[in-house]
């Protein structure tokens, strides 16, 4: 038991890390752009995504911004061209294999994150406890309303971990990042920012847009690792706020789809 406990403890910093990467919004790769207009700096003692603190349209950094919900062909004149090359790569591969096939699997890196996080609290009291200090202070450094949960089908999920996300303002951080364990997904990565409060934006990429939440137009793309291990990402937005719900599983059809559906239209 000491042993497993000496090990937990080396391994804190790295699985940090690995939560860093694992919650960050990977602007290129999951094909979903996003903007703070703030100019604030993100406190670096926090994990947060990386958000665009320029203009995307403008490598200049000239004052326009992007605002509110674009839908955006890649090959629009104003669709950002330092991404058109990687976008038109991942349309093609998404078209062609109806699967995005990356190197590094995400399935098995966020089983172990989850995993190692879970062994920690279990053989540290004292984690746990400061677990569950740290998500109920960060709840009061949001400013915006995070989703509720009671009528959702995560209403009974287990809460592994939260990060403020999004743009940091005076009155708190305009996003939130959660992993859950869930009955049926098995784990659960949702992501949510309201740029209405930083005066930001998203991009969707039109040639990738092929489901609905809502009535929204949402991107759907399901990666598969060497081994073939799934990982699904739904996206979307409203007027005001952007969605990312990520699993680790299959879930571009069928009953799995309806349910990741579901959960999405759920949201709020």
């Amino acid at each position: 038991m000491k042993r497993q406990q000496t090990l937990t403890g080396r391994n804190i910093l790295r699985e940090k890390n690995e939560m860093k990467n694992i919650l960050n919004v990977m602007l290129v790769a999951l094909m979903f752009i996003s903007q703070s207009a703030t100019s604030t700096d993100f406190k670096k003692d926090l994990e947060v995504p990386v958000f665009f603190k320029n203009n995307p349209f403008s490598p200049e950094g000239e004052s326009t911004r992007l605002k509110g919900v674009q839908i955006l062909s890649v090959d629009d004149e104003i669709f950002p061209k330092h991404l058109k090359p990687t976008q038109r790569k991942l349309i093609s591969e998404i078209k062609k294999n109806g699967f995005l096939r990356t190197e590094k699997s995400k399935n098995s890196r966020v089983k172990q994150v989850v995993m190692n996080k879970k062994l920690e609290r279990s053989l540290n009291q004292a984690a746990k406890l400061e677990f569950d200090q740290k998500s109920q202070s960060l709840i009061f450094k949001l400013k915006l309303n995070m989703s509720d949960l009671t009528n959702t089908s995560l209403k009974n999920a287990n809460l592994v971990d939260i990060v403020a996300s999004g743009a940091l303002q005076d009155s708190g951080w305009t996003g939130v990042s959660r992993i859950f364990e869930d009955e049926y997904f098995g784990i659960v990565i949702l992501e949510e920012d309201d740029f209405s409060l930083h005066g930001g934006g998203v991009i969707l990429t039109a040639e990738l847009i092929n489901a609905s939440v809502n009535g929204n137009a949402a991107m759907m793309m399901e990666e598969r690792d060497e081994n073939n291990k799934p990982f699904t990402t739904l996206q979307w937005a409203s007027d005001h706020k952007s969605f990312v719900l990520k699993v680790a599983v299959s879930a571009s059809k069928g009953k799995p789809l309806e349910n990741l559906i579901a959960l999405a239209e759920s949201l709020q």
